[in-house]
């Protein structure tokens, strides 16, 4: 079964009529509707959730497609201005997208945080806490106060006397609380020290293993973060999505590449080192080859700076 949100009744009509005007019937499958699939058009197929934004600026255009499953961490990697936080604002329906479209979203289903909001400063975890179990009818009150009292968080203290590091914790707190669906992360870990990252890390991690039906979408500079937390990974450039791979270890840098080596499966190159997504086969046939692991970061330096091969 498919659900439509964000869109009208009479705009999904008209998207599914075939050229002579009748609509069509059966089934819809996704890619039946790649064809067909509008500006900030959101879909659930069965868990899975599908996703396609369209928005212009002056000089700017995003147009993304993207998939997120249950159980699943994805993490959404690009540079400052690259799309990140006007596709998580599309989602949340702050903004409009290129059709006049505001999304509807369920605040019951959906947790989010930002890097740069919280609650008034003023407050304490206790009034919060007040707010939020008036707000929202799946908050768990029991898991919220374990988890202030395991990051050691002083419910009785002003958030103008914490740290940026227990601010972080409590709002991924907050959105874990709340048994959403869908957790919205932009920068959770964003100016923490080691520890502190570490810490929300392991947050995520066990909540995750703990709520399988849950889909998190995360945005986030710090490439080792991601590495060793997410599943999937979006790279966006210039509102575009440039690579969605969910395998980073077939990712390998070649050096000291001579003509004797087949360049087939090399993607990209810089200078003389090669980017590749067979690792293996180039670990099994060149064993004096230089080959030495792709992380994030060069995943994106290559796919954005790097000559084609």
């Amino acid at each position: 079964m498919l659900i439509f949100g964000a869109v009208t009744k009479s705009y999904i009509t008209r998207m599914f009529k075939s050229n002579s005007g009748e609509p069509y019937a059966g089934k819809l499958h996704v890619r039946f509707l790649e064809e067909f699939i509008s500006n900030c058009l959101i879909i659930r197929e069965g868990e899975k959730l599908l996703m396609r934004f369209v928005k212009t600026y002056n000089d700017f255009k995003l147009d993304c497609k993207l998939e997120l499953k249950p159980g699943t961490i994805t993490a959404l990697i690009g540079r400052n201005g690259s799309g990140k936080t006007t596709l998580f604002k599309l989602y949340l329906g702050l903004i409009e997208d290129d059709d006049k479209h505001t999304n509807q979203v369920n605040k019951e289903e959906i947790g989010v945080v930002w890097n740069d909001s919280s609650f008034s400063l003023v407050l304490n975890v206790l009034e919060i806490k007040k707010i939020l179990m008036y707000s929202y009818k799946h908050f768990d009150c029991d898991y919220f106060d374990s988890m202030i009292s395991r990051f050691e968080l002083d419910p009785k203290k002003p958030l103008k006397e914490y740290s940026t590091g227990m601010l972080s914790k409590l709002k991924i707190i907050i959105a874990t609380s709340l048994h959403a669906k869908i957790l919205l992360l932009d920068e959770p870990t964003s100016g923490l020290d080691v520890i502190a990252r570490n810490e929300v890390l392991d947050l995520l991690r066990d909540y995750m293993e703990q709520n399988e039906e849950v889909s998190i979408l995360i945005s986030s500079h710090i490439a080792s973060d991601l590495e060793g937390l997410c599943d999937e990974f979006y790279f966006i450039e210039k509102g575009e999505i440039i690579l969605c791979e969910q395998d980073l270890e077939s990712y390998a840098l070649l050096k000291g590449v001579d003509e004797t080596v087949d360049l087939s499966y090399a993607l990209k190159k810089i200078g003389l080192t090669y980017l590749t997504n067979e690792r293996q086969f180039y670990v099994e046939n060149y064993p004096n080859l230089v080959i030495e692991k792709a992380h994030i970061d060069d995943l994106i330096e290559y796919m954005i700076k790097g000559e084609t091969v």
